[in-house]
């Protein structure tokens, strides 16, 4: 039988940087053997994530940052495309939920939730930016998962996803 493992997570104080903030994210694993008197725990490994945040009123602000592979500026530009492209009342939606949210309705119930979450990750490929969300199920082990890919100059209507996974 293998021990369990354990994650801890620390948060570093924001920094601001051009346009934005980082937040590093520190996770340590730790394996505890399933028996033991006093228990006992193992360091495996430490983790380190540099999320980027956009300001709030010119700070920085504690939780909601974005993790992603593409450089910190780039991140900073895509996160404020994406608030820009959100907030047009000229954007169209091509919209599809498989959750109990009820996510596709008019536009405007459309830009109220997706403008309530944080981005928990970005990427951009072919001219197209994808944005993953993550948000809990009330009173439920899933979790709700929203992927929209959206053009960052607003020419193309925006492609929200939004689904429970499978639990395996």
């Amino acid at each position: 039988m293998m021990a369990p493992w354990y994650s801890y997570h620390l948060l570093e104080a924001p920094v601001p940087i051009d346009g934005g903030c980082t937040q590093v994210l520190w996770q340590a694993r730790f394996t505890s053997p399933p028996v033991g008197d006093p228990p006992t725990a193992a360091l495996q490994k430490v983790f380190k994530f540099t999320g980027v945040a956009r300001t709030v009123n010119g700070t920085c602000p504690e939780h909601g940052y974005t993790y992603s592979a593409l450089p910190q500026a780039r991140v900073v530009e895509l996160l404020n495309a994406w608030n820009k492209v959100l907030l047009s009342r000229k954007t169209k939606f091509l919209c599809a939920d498989a959750s109990p949210t009820k996510l596709c309705g008019d536009a405007r119930h459309i830009r109220e939730d997706l403008g309530e979450k944080w981005v928990g990750g970005i990427g951009e490929e072919a001219g197209l930016v994808t944005l993953r969300l993550n948000m809990p199920l009330v009173n439920a082990p899933a979790q709700i998962y929203t992927e929209i890919t959206f053009d960052p100059e607003g020419k193309l209507p925006v492609r929200v996803i939004r689904k429970v996974p499978s639990p395996f």
